[in-house]
């Protein structure tokens, strides 16, 4: 099993690089994932990696979990599963030839949820806690039906019914056994003579296989039929949808809601990002479950760079749009942005340490800051806010809002950024890792003015298309750098987004995934060296600096002969670190 996952991480790495879509390039992925079982197995007799056992069986495995529904994916294919449902992640029952069994499928919490987000995106549909259940229908046929706590009491249940027979026509139905012949000719006469006909059954009795094959007469358009509670009737000739509400009143509540703004800038980012719309997320002061409007990904590292980088740049935008007919204020501060933003997840190390041959303290710098980002026009020039608000009408008044900007917008934005970096957290006995850049970003379609106080304390008003929010967000924790971080959102009128991106954003990622395919080794070890850090503590100490394979530990006094044993064996263990690292760059 642990091959065939490294195997799928790799699959999942390639098809992201070559940009295919495995709904769409199913003959070029399954090409792909040969290619990679029979390259992995290769690599595999020279030692090092688990060997697969059987190559069909991990190819199949692999493309299951990528393509298709993972571990569910052995009942979608077997014809005579009629029905799924998973009632807790190791309680997963199918229905084969009509009798219910506990299968020995386990999954994960995790797992679960994944395979429901790949089942619903293709039909558009979401699940969350505003909508806490869905029903949908997956491109084979099949019908979903998931519900969520805190409907459920405690886990997702997910339950898909399968189309294991299909019938064609009513002689179908009377070859299956559906109906006998009598019955199939009754109806034939039903239909003829005009007659109102009721279709109506307990779950999987055939309603709407019976509804879909009635025989066609000469009065079908004026049936009224019925199926399981369901009507069938033309469309209504006004467009009263009831309750005194109008399609068109429907139409302008659309165009005011973040909907159609949400699209467009989806639309702008296809090209060059990877979006993921309504990406749910762990609220971190309730713990409930949301979603923020566009997650979109931009891999900044080309193919050129080769496949075996250690690091791997990217640059992750967290966006949620908002719409507004009232303008949005931002109160101005003199003050520059701290050097924590953008933040750079996916790394090991929260801090590089950093040694010099000058003296013998180590320094602790954030990767943001050992890359000398902090230095660059985007960070150093962006005007700068340290609160927002947003107009709303009180009775014939004007007055600030706050709070609702705060609710609405700020606390969505950094809830999600907070969950996406535990998200890109990775494991323990990561070699490879992404150094994303995560910028927090609030697309705003409404007024954005900034107000500031001039010379003579009166405030000043002026129309502004970018401003960064600055924040300061509580923490808990027992030193003194955990009691809080810095924060800050970029708000961005949708107008000037793809001027933000190209001109403003753009240039400094770019300049971030250099630096980076420079320093792989100090990013990803968490150590670096510096000749001369004393010279350079105040500049950028970024282009001096080097890899630190070897940790010196520094000596105050004479060591006793023990001390000197358990100090040799220190560097011959840094020493062997270091070798096994020049091997794994020479594969």
């Amino acid at each position: 099993m642990d091959a065939v996952r490294t195997l799928e991480g790799e699959v999942r790495e390639l098809i992201r690089r070559s940009g295919l879509d495995p709904v769409r390039d199913e003959g070029a992925v399954r090409r792909l994932v040969r290619e990679a079982v029979s390259d992995y197995d290769e690599r595999s007799m020279h030692g090092g990696m688990p060997v697969l056992a059987d190559l069909d069986v991990a190819s199949k495995a692999v493309w299951d979990s990528v393509v298709g529904y993972g571990p569910l994916q052995q009942y979608f294919d077997d014809p005579h599963v009629e029905e799924i449902w998973v009632n807790e992640p190791s309680r997963v029952f199918v229905a084969r030839d009509g009798i219910a069994e506990l299968t020995t499928t386990l999954l994960e919490h995790e797992q679960v949820r994944d395979l429901v987000e790949r089942m619903l995106k293709s039909s558009g549909r979401r699940v969350d806690l505003s909508s806490p259940f869905v029903d949908a229908v997956l491109p084979d046929g099949s019908r979903l039906h998931v519900v969520i706590p805190d409907i459920t009491r405690e886990h997702w249940f997910v339950n898909i019914r399968k189309f294991v027979v299909k019938a064609d026509s009513m002689d179908d139905l009377v070859r299956l056994g559906t109906l006998t012949p009598q019955a199939a000719r009754f109806l034939e006469a039903s239909v003829a003579a005009g007659l109102n006909i009721l279709v109506a059954g307990g779950t999987q009795a055939g309603n709407p296989t019976n509804s879909q094959y009635a025989p066609r007469g000469p009065h079908e358009c004026a049936r009224l039929w019925e199926c399981a509670g369901v009507s069938k009737s033309e469309a209504p000739s006004s467009d009263d949808l009831g309750a005194g509400v109008k399609l068109e009143d429907v139409h302008a509540a659309v165009r005011q809601s973040g909907y159609p703004l949400q699209l467009r800038v989806e639309a702008l980012l296809s090209g060059d990002y990877d979006t993921q719309a309504e990406w749910g997320y762990a609220d971190r002061f309730s713990a409930e479950m949301r979603s923020i409007d566009l997650v979109a990904t931009k891999y900044l590292a080309k193919a050129s760079h080769g496949d075996n980088l250690r690091v791997r740049p990217d640059l992750s935008l967290i966006i949620e749009c908002k719409k507004s007919d009232m303008p949005y204020v931002f109160f101005g501060t003199s003050g520059k942005t701290w050097d924590s933003f953008p933040e750079i997840v996916g790394l090991a190390h929260e801090y590089v340490s950093t040694s010099s041959g000058g003296t013998r303290s180590k320094f602790l710098f954030t990767p943001f800051q050992v890359l000398g980002l902090p230095e660059m026009d985007f960070v150093v020039d962006a005007e700068c806010a340290i609160t927002l608000s947003r107009c709303t009408r009180k009775g014939k008044d004007l007055v600030m809002s706050g709070s609702e900007a705060y609710q609405s917008t700020v606390m969505p934005i950094l809830s999600a950024l907070d969950h996406y970096r535990k998200a890109m957290r990775p494991p323990s006995s990561a070699y490879y890792f992404r150094a994303s850049l995560a910028v927090p970003l609030a697309v705003i379609d409404a007024p954005m003015l900034r107000a500031d106080l001039d010379e003579s304390g009166q405030t000043v008003l002026k129309r502004v298309e970018w401003q960064r929010l600055m924040r300061h967000e509580p923490a808990t924790g027992a030193s003194s750098r955990d009691q809080g971080r810095s924060a800050a959102i970029d708000f961005v009128h949708v107008d000037y987004l793809t001027t933000y991106l190209d001109e403003q954003l753009g240039p400094f990622a770019d300049e971030f995934a250099a630096r980076c395919l420079r320093h792989p080794e100090e990013l990803s070890t968490g150590r670096g060296y510096v000749k001369d850090i004393g010279a350079n503590m105040f500049g950028s100490i970024e282009p001096h600096l080097e890899p630190r394979s070897v940790s010196i530990p520094v000596v105050h006094e004479p060591v006793d002969g023990r001390e000197a044993a358990s100090l040799t064996r220190r560097l011959l263990a840094a020493g062997r670190e270091r070798a096994l690292l020049a091997w794994r760059q020479r594969r």
